[in-house]
């Protein structure tokens, strides 16, 4: 893996004393989930996955429906 600074870099997680937490694009529902794992696993390392959905892939009938609807 390489790091910011273009060295490389090894990431080792200790699995019993390491909490991961997957967080999305919803702010309010990550900020309740991080509180409660603070709050939870005092002590331990943390580390924070972010997880991205990517959009839904319009497919060619949908995209044919909307032309053939707004024209």
């Amino acid at each position: 893996m390489e790091g910011v600074d273009g060295l490389e870099a090894e990431r080792v997680f200790d699995l019993e004393e390491t909490i991961f937490v997957a967080v999305g694009k919803n702010v309010e529902k990550s900020k309740r989930l991080l509180f409660w794992v603070l709050q939870s696993f005092a002590g331990k390392k943390i580390c924070l996955l972010y997880v991205h959905r990517p959009a839904n892939v319009v497919s060619f009938s949908e995209f044919s429906f909307f032309i053939v609807f707004f024209e």
